[in-house]
């Protein structure tokens, strides 16, 4: 429930991040790290992906309403909340103040938040709004990362294929198909048989790897 925390009850907005002002010491032991930590700036990418996560999470804990009592209807009512602040806030990009030397995972590029948000509010509420803000975008299909979204509603589309109009769903199924396909071509022409790139060497690239995988399951 600590994410929860992240939204104003006022408004409905998320703030970006909980924050120390600079990274503790590579020394520091979590149980000893004491500086002051600040929430920091609403934004929209923060509320969007805070309406997707806990769209799906009223969704998964909906059946245990009798051991978690309430908890679903308060995550269902916070994801519309949040959703409701992006339309009136659709460009509140993340400006990292001066005095926060964190990293920023600022992100500018806000369609595949609000395609996230909007299918995972569909299935969870059955709002034929929110299906008709996710479904043009039911384009390509793509592997996730931290800033570009947009090939996670496509997990919840392909396991949901029954909530869709026929003709989305094939493009759903088609979508993933040609996404195996792709990642697949890549994994046969490596000599590790694995779909990585070039490019996909950086930081995090092991979350990479598991992205590939998760879309491949899907397909």
């Amino acid at each position: 429930e600590w994410m929860l925390d992240m939204q104003d009850p006022a408004d409905g907005g998320v703030y970006h991040k909980l924050t120390n002002k600079q990274f503790d010491g590579m020394s520091v032991m979590p149980v000893e790290a004491g500086a002051p930590r600040y929430v920091v700036q609403k934004s929209t990418a923060a509320a969007l992906d805070f309406a997707a996560v806990m769209a799906t999470a009223s969704r998964v804990y909906r059946p245990y309403e009798s051991r978690f009592p309430g908890l679903p209807a308060r995550m269902r009512d916070a994801a519309v909340a949040a959703w409701q602040w992006a339309q009136s806030h659709p460009d509140a990009v993340y400006a990292q103040p001066d005095d926060i030397k964190t990293g920023g995972y600022d992100d500018k590029q806000l369609q595949d938040e609000f395609f996230w948000a909007a299918t995972e509010l569909y299935l969870a509420t059955a709002d034929m709004k929110y299906y008709t803000t996710m479904a043009p975008h039911l384009g390509k299909a793509s592997v996730p990362g931290w800033s570009d979204v947009a090939g996670l509603p496509w997990v919840s589309l392909a396991q949901h294929r029954d909530r869709l109009q026929v003709s989305d769903r094939s493009r759903v199924e088609s979508g993933l198909q040609e996404l195996a396909g792709q990642l697949t071509r890549q994994a046969n022409a490596s000599a590790y048989r694995v779909a990585l790139q070039d490019e996909d060497m950086v930081w995090g690239s092991n979350a990479v790897a598991l992205n590939q995988a998760m879309m491949l399951l899907q397909a």
